[in-house]
């Protein structure tokens, strides 16, 4: 993990923390919107070390196995963002 991802992960760490301090002020809603923006931002940096990771390893995600592990996490991280967005919209 290069040094740009390393802190926007500790800023997005750093932005939950605030938010679950300033949650009993402002609600659930605008706990659940923080959490699904730093969903989406931790998947945005998820691709983007998937892909560097990629570009110095390809073999590592060639044959069925390395495809498969890529679907499946793939899969979590996007279901996560896409059960976060929808939350917010049910909610909201």
């Amino acid at each position: 993990m290069d040094k740009r991802s390393r802190y926007v992960l500790a800023a997005l760490a750093a932005l939950l923390g605030v938010a679950m301090l300033l949650w009993p002020f402002f609600g659930q809603l605008f706990m659940l919107a923080v959490w699904s923006l730093s969903w989406l931002i931790g998947a945005i940096v998820w691709g983007y070390e998937r892909k560097r990771a990629h570009d110095r390893d390809p073999e590592t995600f060639s044959g069925w196995r390395g495809k498969t592990r890529l679907a499946f996490e793939t899969a979590a991280v996007y279901g996560v963002v896409i059960a976060g967005v929808v939350a917010i919209s049910y909610i909201g």
